[in-house]
C-alpha cells in the first residue's frame, strides 16, 4: 500500500496525500488533496478514477514464487484480510479448518471480526479470500504433515548451532 516509500512519493508528486486515521493507525490511505475522502487503502487499484490522477495506479507489482512439492495450497485475498491478518495467522486458518471447502468462509470471517475487535469505530473493509488446493490427497494427512515440517523446522531454528560451545 501507499506505506511503502516509493508508492507514497508517486502519491505525494501528483498532490494525492498519504495518511492513517487515528482509530486505525497501522493503515495508510490514499486522499485527494482538498478533501477527506475517499481514503483508499492502497497505492495500486483498478477503478479507483477520481485518484487515477493523484498517483494511484492500475499496473500491478508481480511477483512470482515456483510451487514446490511441500506447498498445499495458494490463497488470494483482498485488502481486508491481508490489513489486519498476517500470512501465518491466515495460514494457521486454513489449516485449522476441518474441511477445506470451508477455508476461504473461515478466513474472511476471522478477517471481518479482528476488524470489528481492532477499530470499533470503523467500517470493516471488503474481506474476501479464495483458497486454491494444490494437492487432492486427504486434507487430513496434508495438514498433520504441513504441521510436522513447520514444527521440525522450528526446533532446528531454535536448537544451538553444531560444533559451537
Amino acid at each position: 500500500m501507499a506505506a511503502c516509500a516509493e508508492e507514497a512519493e508517486r502519491i505525494k508528486r501528483c498532490n494525492g496525500r498519504v495518511f492513517a486515521l487515528k482509530d486505525e493507525p497501522s493503515v495508510q490511505r490514499v486522499w485527494l488533496p482538498d478533501e477527506d475522502c475517499p481514503g483508499l487503502a492502497m497505492a495500486r487499484s483498478l477503478g479507483d478514477l477520481r485518484l487515477k490522477r493523484h498517483g494511484v495506479v492500475s499496473e500491478p507489482q508481480v511477483t512470482h514464487r515456483c510451487v514446490g512439492r511441500g506447498d498445499l495450497f495458494i490463497i488470494l485475498a483482498t485488502d481486508g484480510v491481508w490489513d489486519v491478518l498476517s500470512n501465518e495467522e491466515v495460514v494457521s486458518i486454513v489449516c485449522a479448518t476441518p474441511r477445506k471447502q470451508h477455508a476461504s468462509k473461515a478466513v474472511a470471517e476471522a478477517a471481518a471480526q479482528r476488524w470489528r475487535t481492532r477499530y470499533p469505530s470503523s467500517r470493516a473493509d471488503d474481506c474476501s479470500a479464495v483458497c486454491l488446493f494444490l494437492r487432492d490427497q486427504d486434507w487430513g494427512t496434508s495438514v498433520a504433515a504441513a504441521k510436522a515440517k513447520a514444527a521440525s523446522a522450528a526446533a532446528a531454528a531454535r536448537a544451538p548451532p553444531h560444533g559451537h560451545c
